[in-house]
């Protein structure tokens, strides 16, 4: 298990994989740290993200606020239960906004009782009946990675993927460095840690250009955005 916690400790290592330490390939190589970390946590469930919540839910509720509850870093949940002082009530079922609104949103105020549903939209999440009680709602959850700004800051997603998290780091800096060959040695050096047999650079690449805004800004860089051509006509 890996004992690094802050991220200038994963800078050093690419540092000196890369064997540069120039402040550009260092923005770039952050940058790219921060979406390699939430490609991870999209592919694969991780101990280090997950974590639970107890929230108190009140007779006649039938929603609650992620934001309200301080939740507003959630990825996914794994479950939701129900405590009603004595026991555990088993896992809440999900089904999606879509289904949602054709089977449950109107009769919501109708029906009161304990949920058996839940739907989560817009930060909110909605239950399929309105609370006949007052209860303890425990949510399992995983959430996203804290966002690196600075050498100093925490990293979230530790110990379990630190080498593919770095490789994978160094070969999109190497991509937007315009060092294809380096490149792919990384991500060859990536695919060791990984167990998904689709990882390529295409996948990886592809992901980074979803997870951009589709506005970037005209005034970037070819050096700080590698989907910027050096010479754009």
């Amino acid at each position: 298990m890996s004992t690094f916690i802050y991220y200038s400790q994963y800078e050093d290592r690419i540092k000196r994989s890369m064997g540069r330490d120039d402040s550009k390939t260092l923005a770039i190589a952050m940058d790219n740290f921060n979406m390699v970390q939430q490609f991870l946590a999209n592919n694969e469930e991780w101990k280090s993200l997950s974590t639970t919540a107890s929230l108190n839910v009140y007779s006649g509720t039938y929603y609650l606020s992620l934001a309200e509850e301080y939740m507003t870093d959630v990825d996914h949940f794994y479950s939701l239960k129900l405590h009603d002082g004595t026991r555990y009530w088993s896992p809440l079922s999900y089904i999606t906004p879509m289904k949602w609104d054709a089977e449950v949103s109107g009769n919501i105020h109708n029906i009161i009782g304990k949920p058996a549903r839940f739907t989560e939209y817009n930060d909110y999440i909605y239950f399929d009946k309105m609370f006949d009680d007052d209860y303890t709602l425990e949510i399992r959850y995983q959430f996203v990675p804290n966002h690196i700004w600075t050498n100093v800051d925490e990293v979230d997603l530790r110990g379990e993927c630190d080498d593919a998290l770095i490789a994978l780091t160094i070969c999109l800096t190497w991509v937007a460095l315009e060092e294809p060959e380096n490149a792919k040695i990384w991500m060859d050096i990536a695919k060791g840690f990984i167990r998904k047999d689709r990882m390529d650079l295409n996948t990886l690449l592809n992901f980074r250009t979803s997870s951009r805004s589709t506005e970037r800004s005209t005034t970037g860089e070819y050096w700080n955005d590698p989907f910027i051509n050096r010479s754009p006509r």
